[in-house]
Formats: structure tokens, sequence, C-alpha cells
């Protein structure tokens, strides 16, 4: 069995230079690429204005099942509200949101007070093929002008002991999600021995890094994957995986 997974920091329907992008162009963009299963960070979950949602791309792309959590207000629209989303062709019942710890960064821009928000990652499964699935989002450290690998202890370990846990009770796990680091090799050590990390290259171009990741355990097995580029400020990373035989020893 294949599967075709993308993850997006989809910055709330908004390009680089935070226009609003057509609703059509992302539906399209969906149906060309025919995933199976789209993990969005940055998603809007409530909002007055004409841009995407996950309601809209359940109701006008073949990701006909969706689960969301808000996490704060929009940075980019006025009296709206963002968060993550897990959509799929597939049933999902939602599992869990894992909060991160919040670092309270505050910085001045313009005269405003700016401050981090609620970040985490959100879980859900797809009963149908054992599979248990991750979006998530961690703190913007270049925004704020923060070393990530200070943060290591704080916020990455945590996550880390999270995977970890994940794969003592889940056959299949795929998570993705704007990680907002270049260093995860550094912050997440144990990553690289316990999961498969299919993308590869720049995914954040602004700042010419890779911030978006995706992991398989060993219960799948990576055939493809790409980079997307486009006008968003991330770009949309895609992996086509294929669903390993059941076993009983994925977390030895």
């Amino acid at each position: 069995m294949k599967l075709k997974i993308a993850t997006w920091n989809i910055n709330c329907g908004m390009n680089a230079k935070d226009e609003i992008i057509p609703l059509n162009l992302i539906y399209d963009l969906i149906w060309v690429y025919d995933f199976d299963v789209l993990l969005l960070q940055e998603i809007v979950t409530s909002t007055k204005f004409q841009v995407i949602t996950p309601q809209q791309i359940s109701r006008n792309t073949q990701l006909k099942y969706f689960t969301e959590y808000e996490l704060s207000s929009s940075h980019q629209l006025k009296d709206s509200f963002m968060g993550l989303s897990i959509l799929s062709k597939h049933p999902l019942e939602l599992d869990e949101f894992f909060e991160l710890n919040n670092p309270n960064f505050r910085l001045e821009v313009d005269g405003r007070t700016m401050m981090s928000h609620k970040k985490g990652f959100l879980f859900a499964q797809i009963k149908k093929f054992d599979l248990y699935l991750g979006t998530g989002h961690c703190p913007s450290f270049h925004y704020f002008k923060k070393n990530d690998v200070e943060y290591k202890d704080i916020i990455y370990r945590p996550l880390e002991k999270k995977f970890i846990d994940l794969l003592r009770e889940h056959e299949r796990i795929i998570v993705g999600g704007d990680f907002n680091t270049s260093n995860i090799m550094t912050v997440m050590p144990d990553i690289s021995r316990l999961y498969t990390q299919v993308i590869h290259g720049i995914t954040y171009p602004k700042e010419s890094h890779q911030t978006d990741y995706i992991f398989l355990n060993n219960g799948l097995s990576a055939l493809n994957s790409q980079i997307v580029e486009g006008e968003m400020d991330h770009y949309l990373c895609v992996a086509e995986v294929a669903l390993k035989e059941e076993r009983n020893d994925l977390a030895d």
C-alpha cells in the first residue's frame, strides 16, 4: 500500500509578500498532487476573510476528513486565529495534542510588543492502515532572534521523548511539521537512529534553511520525496511512502 504525504506551513493562506493566495490555486495544487494526507501548520481556523481553512479544503478537494487544533491569534490576519490541521482521504480519529513549553519570547516591532504563542503537535490516527499521524510547529527562533540550539533542553528534548514514546505504542508513524531549526540532528540527536528523515533541502527560502521535515518510523519506507517551490514563505514538502507489514519489534 502506497500513500502520498505532504507537510506545509501554509502561512495563513498568504504568500511571501503577505498577499492572500486565491483559494482555487490551493485547491488545484491539492488535486494535482493527489495527496492522501496533508499535514498543515499556520492554517487559519477561524476568520472573517476569504482565506484557506481546513473546512474549505475538506469541501473542495479529495481530503474529506480532517481534524484541527487552534493555537493562537494569527500574525497575518486581524481578528483571526490559526493552528494545526491533519487532512486525509481516509477517516481520521483525533488522538491528542502535545503542547511544547513556551519560552515566552518578546520582541518590539514597529512600536508593538510581539510575544511567542502556544506551540505543539497534533496527533490523529487512520485506523484502516494502523497509521499514526502528527503535525506540529515549534517556536519561531529566527523571528525572535534566538538561537534554537540553546533551547534544545526546553523545547526539543521533550519533543524527542514524545517521538520515542510513540514507538512503543504504534506500528506505523508519520510526523511532519515546521520544526523551526536547521540543526535537527543536533537538537534531536536520537531521531536520526529511530526515524527516517525523508525531506532534504531548503524549505524556508527567506533564510535559505531547512526547517520543515517529514519523519517515518520503521513501519514505513520512503519511495520518493520532493520539495515543491512556490510563492509561500515555506515550500511544500511531499513524500510517497509504502506501508510495511506489521511487526512487533519496531521500538527495539
